[in-house]
């Protein structure tokens, strides 16, 4: 990988196209690696200690809709959809497009409040009783934010030659 200057061929130097490939494959191996933390983050319990730290988030929310705990039952049915945005998401890493990266912002964008948002509405305990799931509520956020900033470069990049291009 080498790019050429004015005298020639500057070894060690990637291209600029190469730079680019590996932050849309970066880009796409957290946007993946969100979607696995949310998709885990719903099998396992959110917390250590309280009414529903036994439970897992789909547990949980078929508790909630039963109306067996004092939060809202919507809450049980909102559950139902961090899983299925965070299918979607794995489903659109390897995909490439504007629509698709508007698709990806509003996913981890919904899934970033309402996982966080249940986690404070069913936190009836002190902060310290969090377990997995609630930490990988985090990661999961940290890791959509990061796919989303690779995104973002690359889009700007392209915009950047287009408008080279034309020039």
């Amino acid at each position: 990988m080498s790019t050429t200057s004015a005298t020639g061929p500057m070894p060690g130097t990637p291209a600029p196209v190469d730079d680019r490939r590996r932050r849309e494959l970066l880009g796409s191996a957290l946007w993946a690696a969100a979607a696995l933390a949310w998709t885990i983050a719903m099998l396992v319990p959110w917390f250590r200690a309280g009414a529903l730290s036994h439970l897992s988030p789909i547990e949980a929310g078929g508790a909630l809709r039963t109306g067996l705990v004092g939060i809202p039952s919507a809450a049980g049915f909102v559950v139902l959809l961090l899983p299925l945005a965070s299918w979607v998401l794995l489903a659109l890493a390897p995909a490439r497009g504007r629509l698709v990266l508007a698709w990806r912002i509003l996913l981890w964008l919904a899934s970033t409040v309402v996982g966080l948002g249940l986690v404070v509405l069913m936190a009836s305990v002190s902060a310290d009783t969090y377990g997995w799931g609630a930490g990988l509520v985090v990661v999961a956020c940290v890791l959509g934010a990061g796919g989303l900033c690779c995104s973002t470069l690359v889009r700007a990049e392209e915009a950047e030659e287009a408008q080279e291009a034309e020039g």
